[in-house]
């Protein structure tokens, strides 16, 4: 695949040098690029059609997505404007534009795009699709059950005529979307179960391993988080962030395991300083400083018990 993918490229580059202001060639090419993360150069053969042409809305459209993978959203939605000015009722601008708008925390905004797309005659999957970045905008505006109805919706429709891999991925989607509004419902038992739905899908889905374990511990099953925890440890060891080692930090003080609680603090703040997790980890200290002196064993014994201070080294 990388030798063919090499061979395009050479292909399209000899055409630009034979014909450099032949513009189907550019637009093509910057499709291409955006396969491969070249965003700016994405952008800059987009821009040669559009100097030429500047209501090609295709390359406007490329553009415009280009400059969303890009994360400069207020440019995106510029492109995304101009397209919808000639063609207003463009059920993939709308949506492309209401996404961006989402990232620009403008949900309200994004929702008056979605329901314009979704009032366009549309196939099943564009609608399932719509219906989800829609049930993500009114989870943002904490509009929850309005959210789950929009996920639920779209579970509903019918994409059995799609390739598996693409109906696999937006049901992926779509339930991501709405274990994260249970979550935020706190609906612990409800997240737990689409966490396992996703898992069974893919079990290196990183939402549902970095869920499940909160999940868990909510539902009182929390020896059984600390091990999920370790499973999303297994499998993003270079992406463990001060929030992962806190949490699990608080859960293992839970069920007494205070060694192991003031190694996971300790972690957190190697990572980040926080007055709180700096509490907390003087409050376990102390526990276990305290569960020592009364340990019952002989003097030689305790005697080669360490006491806890809070100096990372120790």
């Amino acid at each position: 695949a990388s030798k063919q993918n090499e061979k395009a490229k050479e292909l399209f580059k000899n055409v630009i040098k034979e014909r450099p202001t032949y513009g189907w060639v550019h637009e093509r090419y910057g499709y291409f690029l955006l396969a491969f993360a070249k965003y700016e150069e994405a952008i800059d053969h987009f821009d040669k059609v559009l100097d030429e042409d500047p209501n090609n809305m295709s390359a406007l459209g490329g553009k415009g997505l280009a400059l969303y993978l890009f994360k400069k959203f207020q440019e995106a939605i510029t492109c995304y404007d101009a397209a919808l000015k000639m063609a207003p009722n463009n059920e993939q601008f709308l949506n492309e534009k209401g996404i961006a708008l989402g990232r620009l925390d403008k949900s309200q905004e994004a929702i008056e795009c979605f329901d314009t797309a979704l009032g366009v005659g549309v196939d099943n999957e564009r609608r399932a699709n719509i219906l989800k970045d829609k049930g993500i905008a009114l989870g943002r505006l904490k509009k929850y059950e309005e959210a789950i109805e929009c996920f639920d919706t779209a579970l509903g429709i019918d994409v059995s005529h799609t390739v598996v891999a693409v109906q696999d991925m937006l049901y992926t989607d779509i339930l991501t979307g709405k274990m994260s509004v249970f979550f935020f419902l706190e609906k612990h038992q409800e997240a737990l179960e689409i966490s396992e739905q996703l898992l069974n899908i893919n079990e290196n889905h990183k939402m549902a391993l970095s869920l499940k374990p909160m999940a868990l511990d909510n539902l009182g099953k929390t020896l059984d988080a600390i091990k999920w925890m370790e499973v999303y440890e297994e499998k993003f060891d270079t992406n463990l962030n001060f929030d992962h080692w806190n949490v699990k930090a608080e859960m293992l003080d839970k069920v007494e395991k205070y060694p192991d609680s003031i190694a996971g603090y300790t972690k957190a703040l190697s990572i980040e300083e926080n007055k709180d997790t700096r509490k907390s980890l003087n409050a376990v200290i102390e526990k276990q400083n305290k569960l020592q002196k009364e340990d019952v064993g002989d003097e030689a014994n305790n005697n080669e018990k360490p006491q806890w201070t809070n100096d990372p080294a120790t």
